[in-house]
C-alpha cells in the first residue's frame, strides 16, 4: 500500500493539473473553498504536496478502520486500504482539497451511519449526520442527493420513525441558519450566494479513449467485489448486510450525480471513491488462489500509468 501511495502522488507531483471552476457550485462557500485550495496547491511549497498525500493515506485508514471495526470484510486486513489506492489511481488525477473534504465527509457520515444500527437514542447522531450533509449542500448543490441517500439509509439501517427523520432534518437545515445568520450579518444575504446555482447540460464529457476505459473500471469494481462476496456477506451479521446495501445505494447516488451533469464527469467521479473501495474490498478475499486478483491489481496499476 506505501508503494501505491507513492505512485498515486507521483503521478501528479511534478506537474498538479488544477480542475476549472466550471460545473461546480458558484455559490459563496463552494467558490471560496475551491479558490483557496487551488491556491494553496500552486503555492510551489513541498508541503503543500506533501500535505496532500498524506490526505490519501488518513482516508485510506479512516476507510480501512471502518471496514474492520464493524466487521464488513471476513477478517482483518489493509485490503481496504489497498483498494482505495487502487480506484484512487483510476480516478483523473485532478488534485483539489474540495475533493477530499467531500470524501471525508462520505467516510465520516458512513461511519456514523453504521454505528447508529445499535444505539438506542441516536438523536445527537441524527443530527450530526444531517450537519455533515447541509454542509457539502453549501459547497455544491448536487449534494441535495447526498441527504436523500441519507434518508434512505436511515431507513435501512433501523426502523426510523417520523421524529428520528425530523432530527436528521433539523441537522441539515443547521447549516443553512449559520450560512444565512452570517450573510445577513455582513449585509450580503442573497440567495445566490447561500445556495448557487445548478446548471444542467446533458452533453458526453470529451474524454480519450483510456479515461473512458479507466472510469468504466471504476464503475465495475464495486460488481467485482460482489460478485465474490456471498459467501462472506452470508456469513454477516444483519449490521453488516444493512451496511453493505447503503453502499450499494450509494453508489446508484454517485451514478445519478454524474448523469444529472455527464460534461463534468471529472468533478464527480470523486464520488465513486468511497463505495466503489469498500465494494471492491471483498473481492481480493473470495478466491482460494491468488492468481485472478493478481491478475486485476496489475491490469489497474498498468492502466494507472498510461497517461
Amino acid at each position: 500500500m506505501l508503494l501505491l501511495g507513492i505512485l498515486s502522488s507521483s503521478l501528479w507531483w511534478g506537474n498538479p493539473m488544477l480542475p476549472t471552476q466550471e460545473g461546480l457550485s458558484s455559490s459563496l462557500w463552494g467558490s471560496w473553498l475551491w479558490k483557496e485550495s487551488n491556491s494553496f496547491i500552486t503555492s510551489g511549497l513541498i508541503w503543500s504536496k506533501l500535505i496532500i498525500s498524506a490526505s490519501y493515506f488518513f482516508l485510506a485508514f479512516l476507510l480501512n478502520n471502518i471496514m474492520n471495526e464493524f466487521k464488513l470484510i471476513d477478517r482483518p486486513s489493509y485490503i481496504p486500504a489497498l483498494c482505495f489506492m487502487l480506484i484512487l489511481l483510476l480516478l483523473p488525477q485532478v488534485i483539489n482539497f474540495v475533493y477530499l473534504f467531500v470524501c471525508l465527509i462520505f467516510l465520516l457520515t458512513l461511519r456514523l451511519l453504521i454505528a447508529s444500527y445499535k444505539t438506542t437514542n441516536p438523536s445527537g447522531i441524527l443530527l450530526l449526520m444531517g450537519s455533515l450533509s447541509g454542509l457539502l449542500f453549501l459547497i455544491n448543490t448536487i449534494f441535495l442527493l447526498l441527504f436523500v441517500w441519507l434518508s434512505l439509509a436511515l431507513l435501512i439501517m433501523r426502523p426510523a420513525s417520523w421524529r428520528e427523520w425530523i432530527v436528521l432534518t433539523l441537522g441539515f437545515i443547521a447549516p443553512f441558519y449559520f450560512g444565512a445568520s452570517y450573510l445577513y450579518l455582513t449585509d450580503s444575504f442573497a440567495l445566490s450566494k447561500l445556495f448557487g446555482s445548478l446548471h444542467l447540460e446533458f452533453k458526453l464529457p470529451k474524454l480519450d479513449t483510456i479515461s473512458w476505459v479507466k472510469t468504466g473500471m471504476v464503475l465495475v469494481a464495486p460488481w467485482l467485489g460482489l460478485t465474490g462476496a456471498n459467501a462472506v456477506i452470508n456469513k454477516m451479521m444483519i449490521q453488516g448486510r444493512k451496511a453493505y446495501l447503503t453502499l450499494i445505494l450509494l453508489y446508484f447516488i454517485a451514478l445519478i450525480s454524474c448523469l444529472i451533469q455527464p460534461n463534468q464527469i471529472e468533478h464527480y467521479v470523486y464520488l465513486f471513491l468511497t463505495p466503489c473501495a469498500m465494494l471492491f474490498s471483498p473481492f481480493f478475499s473470495s478466491f482460494k488462489r491468488n492468481f485472478i486478483p493478481n491478475l486485476i491489481l496489475l491490469a489497474i496499476l498498468s492502466l494507472s500509468l498510461i497517461r
